[in-house]
């Protein structure tokens, strides 16, 4: 995963040092950077780097509000999550499509619920270089919708078309999202997202028919059950 850019917003510097805390606390195991801020002025200069952004709404001059406005506007896809300690106010940033809302005090149960949707949402975007006609192409891992792999290359289907690697199925489950493709077979990778019917061991993705192999259909039977559970809907 990229490093994730997050900036904080509050113009009590106690109040920026805690969740600052908080944050480092839940992403200890992801590769991050935490920017900290005491006016919506400094952050607004910076909002172009950010992946997500902790807003209080209760600030003199530009007040929360106002902000969350203008970096909808500057950075439309920047996740804004807004804190305060009148929840009548989050009505107001429901205009700007506000990612999460978190009350103050701030509890680490709060913040680690909004890391873990925002890493949801973030699931198979992360680009992986491959190869069509010798010419190589940037493809975000969750358009791949399944691998097969041959003596000296893997090849890669992708909405129609065939791409080639020279990476290993070993290799590529180091490589690619754990949490949507899945190896159901020496030979197949498959990206759970694809998938259109699973039946009698053979998963249906269009026009192909992928086996799962004796060892691996329990096991991937449960993984394919919590996926669809908890990532169908993203």
């Amino acid at each position: 995963m990229k490093q994730l850019e997050i900036g904080i917003c509050d113009d009590e510097v106690l109040a920026v040092r805690q969740l600052s805390r908080l944050v480092q606390r839940v992403v200890e195991n992801l590769i991050c950077k935490i920017y900290s801020f005491t006016s919506g002025e400094q952050l607004l200069q910076e909002v172009r780097k950010m992946d997500m952004v902790f807003l209080d709404i209760e600030m003199p001059n530009l007040d929360g509000i106002v902000v969350g406005n203008k970096i909808r506007k500057m950075h439309e896809n920047c996740k804004i999550i807004m804190a305060t300690g009148r929840t009548e106010r989050f009505k107001e940033a429901f205009k700007f499509q506000a990612f999460r809302f978190i009350t103050k005090p701030f509890e680490v149960e709060e913040i680690k619920e909004v890391l873990d949707a925002y890493q949801d949402l973030e699931i198979g975007m992360e680009t992986i270089k491959l190869y069509k006609d010798r010419n190589p192409y940037n493809i975000v891992q969750k358009q791949i919708q399944y691998i097969i792999s041959y003596d000296s290359y893997t090849e890669y289907f992708v909405d129609g078309k065939k791409f080639r690697q020279t990476y290993s199925l070993n290799q590529l489950e180091t490589i690619l999202d754990s949490r949507c493709f899945y190896r159901v077979h020496r030979q197949y990778l498959v990206n759970l997202y694809w998938i259109q019917n699973y039946k009698n061991k053979i998963i249906y993705i269009g026009t192909e028919q992928i086996p799962v192999s004796r060892r691996k259909r329990k096991e991937f039977e449960k993984f394919y059950l919590e996926f669809d559970l908890k990532y169908q809907s993203i």
